[in-house]
């Protein structure tokens, strides 16, 4: 999920648990747009997921999850 004040949080949809604030002010503004490959079992070459998201600030950021 991504915030008016442009954090990162990631969330378990299951139990609608907060597990982590992914970024804190990752954007300067808020964010609009996050995606994730369509199998979260796909990873980069370090096992991490990756994420891309996009701001009113006019920037898209990637994101490694550890």
């Amino acid at each position: 999920m991504g915030t008016k004040e442009g954090t990162l949080l990631l969330y378990d949809l299951q139990s609608n648990e907060l597990i982590q604030e992914v970024v804190e002010k990752a954007h300067t503004k808020e964010v609009w747009e996050l995606a994730m490959h369509t199998n979260p079992q796909i990873k980069d070459a370090r096992g991490n997921l990756l994420i891309a998201s996009a701001s009113s600030d006019k920037t898209i950021k990637f994101w490694t999850l550890i």
